[in-house]
Order: C-alpha cells, then sequence, then structure tokens
C-alpha cells in the first residue's frame, strides 16, 4: 500500500463519517448533548480502527 493510497483511504473514512454524522444531525433537529457525545465517542474509535489497521500493514 502506497503512501498516497494510504492518505485517499484515511480521507475516505473521514469524509464518510462526516457525512454520516451531518445527516444525523439534521434527521433529528432535537439531540441530547449525551446523544452528541456518544456521536463523538464514535468518531474517535472508528479513527483508532482505522490507525490500528493502517499500522498492521505493509507499506
Amino acid at each position: 500500500m502506497s503512501v498516497a493510497e494510504t492518505i485517499k483511504a484515511i480521507s475516505n473514512v473521514f469524509q464518510k463519517s462526516v457525512f454520516y454524522h451531518r445527516t444525523w444531525f439534521e434527521s433529528d433537529k432535537n439531540v441530547k448533548l449525551s446523544s452528541i457525545s456518544k456521536v463523538l465517542k464514535r468518531t474517535e474509535m472508528d479513527s483508532k480502527i482505522l490507525s490500528i489497521n493502517l499500522y498492521r500493514k505493509d507499506f
């Protein structure tokens, strides 16, 4: 996996996660703070999983 492919993979994951969260917020205008923190934790988990997966791959 080249550096360019890695960068593209990272940007794809974050674009998808931003799109998902944006539609989630728009679909429910009465979002509670606890729900927002859950979403933020979920994004943090996604980024940790991504970094672990990238670390395991042979460049």
